[in-house]
């Protein structure tokens, strides 16, 4: 998955800049969190393979880039929290 897009993080800081847009953050949240789910059930972060030093780390790197979207939504989410109050 790659990084959120700047047209994402821009829909994100609006939503976080009204506090009546509440909703629509949840659902826009809800939404990035069912496609990593979506994305962890692919076959390249299957449970069957055997790990090894090699394919651990290559694991861990493919869980690090699915997760980095979602983490930059996160980190607007918390410092736009932070901000409002």
């Amino acid at each position: 998955m790659p990084e959120a897009s700047m047209d994402q993080l821009e829909q994100l800081k609006d939503l976080l800049s009204e506090p009546k847009q509440v909703i629509k953050l949840t659902d826009f949240m809800a939404h990035a969190s069912k496609n990593i789910v979506s994305e962890l059930n692919e076959p390249k972060f299957s449970l069957q393979m055997q790990p090894n030093n090699d394919t651990f780390v290559s694991r861990i790197q493919k869980y690090e880039e699915a997760m980095q979207s979602m983490l930059t939504k996160k980190c607007f989410l918390v410092d736009g929290h932070k901000n409002s109050n």
